[in-house]
C-alpha cells in the first residue's frame, strides 16, 4: 500500500500548494479596507466606494463591479433584482473558493484507511508466515514483520494530519471572506437606503 499513499501524498501536496497560493493571492478581506470602508459608513458616503473597492479582480471583480453599479444608481428601487444578481455573483465566487476542498476531505479520509488496510495486509502475511513456520519462532523475524505492516498506518496518519489542518485553515479563511461580502453588501444597501432617505427629505 506504499506506493497507492504515495500517489495519494502527491496529490495532497499538490492540492495544498494550489490552494495556499490562489488564498494568499486573494488581498481581501485586509485590515487597509476594513478601516476605509467602516470610516465610509461612517461618513455614509457611497461615492467613496470607488476607492475602496478594486477596480478589477481576478476573483471578486464582478462583485465589487455590481457593488460599485448599485452605490451609483441607489439600490432599493430594484432591490430583489440587486440581490439576485449579487447571490448568483456570491455562488460564484464560493464555488471558486471551495474548488477542490472536496478532494482534500476524501484524502484526509482516504489516507488513515489505506494506511490501516496495509497494516491489516502486513499483518496477515507476516502472521501466515509464522504459521507455515516449523520450530521456534524468529522473534526477530516476527519485529521486522510487524514494523513494515505498522509503516503503512504511520504515512497514512502522516498525509491526513497535516492535509487535515490546512483545510482547516483554508475553511476558515473562505469564513472569513464570505462573512466580510456580506457585510459589505448590507453596508451597501444600507448607505443607498440612506441616501435615498435623504433625498426624499430634501
Amino acid at each position: 500500500m506504499m506506493w497507492p499513499l504515495l500517489a495519494l501524498s502527491v496529490l495532497a501536496l499538490a492540492i495544498l500548494c494550489e490552494r495556499l497560493m490562489f488564498y494568499g493571492s486573494l488581498g481581501f478581506p485586509s485590515t487597509r479596507q476594513n478601516r476605509e470602508f467602516y470610516a465610509i459608513l461612517t461618513g455614509r458616503d457611497t461615492k467613496a466606494l470607488d476607492a475602496v473597492l478594486p477596480v478589477s479582480h481576478p476573483v471578486f471583480g464582478p462583485y465589487f463591479a455590481e457593488l460599485r453599479r448599485i452605490s451609483r444608481h441607489g439600490g432599493m428601487e430594484q432591490g430583489s433584482r440587486n440581490q439576485e444578481v449579487l447571490d448568483i455573483l456570491a455562488q460564484e465566487i464560493k464555488d471558486r473558493l471551495d474548488s477542490r476542498l472536496p478532494l482534500l476531505s476524501v484524502i484526509v479520509r482516504a489516507a488513515p484507511l489505506m494506511g490501516l488496510l496495509g497494516t491489516v495486509l502486513g499483518m496477515i502475511e507476516t502472521l501466515s508466515y509464522l504459521a507455515a513456520v516449523e520450530g521456534g519462532v524468529d522473534l526477530k523475524g516476527l519485529a521486522g514483520g510487524i514494523w513494515q505492516a505498522l509503516l503503512t498506518t504511520a504515512a497514512g496518519l502522516g498525509i491526513a494530519i497535516p492535509t487535515l489542518l490546512v483545510q482547516s485553515w483554508f475553511l476558515s479563511r473562505k469564513k472569513r471572506v464570505m462573512d466580510a461580502l456580506y457585510r459589505m453588501t448590507s453596508a451597501v444597501f444600507t448607505l443607498c437606503a440612506a441616501s435615498e432617505e435623504r433625498g426624499h427629505g430634501t
